[in-house]
């Protein structure tokens, strides 16, 4: 699995600090949270310059927020494509052995996306190589 997914990193284009490591930089973030019963739209971007590190050897994806999230990658889901672009799926469980759902979006024009899906919350990252 670890190869695959170093080739999926590759294919992205992504600058690897070595040779199973790839570290972006977020420039902005939005959210959006389920109340009663109904999804919420998503907020208006916010700026933010948080590190984030994908690190193959250790199959854990990991975001250096306020609060650092920690999240390890139990299957490789693959990818999907639609008119806007593709997505790697990753099944992760975070520090508190919550199940989520993390996407790795590269749109046509070539911006990349970081999204992370709980079941009652979401949240999406601009990300750029850093």
């Amino acid at each position: 699995m670890k190869k695959f997914l170093l080739m999926i990193l590759f294919v992205l284009c992504v600058n690897g600090v070595d040779a199973q490591t790839y570290k972006f930089k977020t420039t902005d973030f939005a959210y959006k949270g389920v109340v009663n019963n109904q999804w919420t739209d998503w907020t208006d971007w916010q700026s933010c310059d948080l590190l984030v590190v994908i690190s193959v050897d250790r199959n854990m994806i990991t975001i250096y927020s306020q609060d650092t999230q920690e999240y390890d990658i139990v299957e490789y889901q693959g990818e999907e494509t639609d008119n806007e672009g593709k997505s790697m799926k990753f099944l992760c469980v975070n520090e508190d052995g919550l199940r989520c759902l993390i996407r790795l979006r590269v749109q046509n024009d070539g911006a990349k996306q970081l999204y992370v899906d709980f079941s009652d919350a979401m949240w999406v990252y601009n990300i750029i190589d850093r």
